[in-house]
């Protein structure tokens, strides 16, 4: 291996020796380099973002990743024996910032506040009394859910609309009142 770098670099003087030209890198070739690593560094920059961004779909237990679930777990959202039936999260960089989830056992809104604290109210499903689904008028892209408790208190999920989010979670709560599950 050696011997063939020390090859290659000999070629490569000997060449430079019958042709002054060789070689050399001309500003055309510095300009393409440069832009082909930026956008290189783009690239990966938005694939490790992709990676590491909340879902933009309303995504089932099974398909949000272990590290969204984990995030989950640590902050209290959902409780060790909970299973996630559905999932989304209005954050854009993590999970933490907000979001609903629909899991086994109860119906879960949270979000994060300014001091850096977790707003979460949840109600069990034989708690809950009355679901029902109005477009939030701040935004074509997102739907609140009024959750209505036994207990006359609520609350609301922010659901995206996306793909009918928000409609695959209300058929998944009003399924699991219906049915008692």
């Amino acid at each position: 291996m050696v011997r063939a770098a020390i090859a290659t670099f000999e070629y490569r003087r000997a060449r430079r020796e019958q042709d002054p030209t060789y070689g050399r890198t001309t500003w055309m070739g510095y300009t393409v380099f440069s832009i082909g690593g930026v956008l290189g560094l783009a690239a990966i920059g938005l694939v490790v973002i992709g990676l590491l961004a909340p879902p933009l779909l309303v995504v089932s237990g099974v398909d949000l990743g272990s590290r969204h679930r984990k995030v989950l777990s640590q902050e209290g959202v959902i409780t060790s024996g909970e299973r996630i039936v559905l999932f989304w999260s209005d954050g854009q960089f993590s999970v933490r910032d907000g979001g609903a989830v629909l899991t086994d056992q109860r119906v879960i809104s949270y979000e994060a506040q300014e001091d850096g604290e977790l707003w979460i109210r949840a109600a069990a499903y034989e708690d809950i009394l009355d679901v029902q689904i109005q477009q939030d008028k701040s935004s074509e892209l997102a739907s609140l859910i009024s959750v209505t408790t036994l207990g006359g208190e609520g609350f609301y999920l922010l659901v995206t609309t996306e793909e009918d989010g928000d409609e695959r979670m209300l058929r998944e709560i009003r399924k699991r009142l219906d049915v008692g599950l």
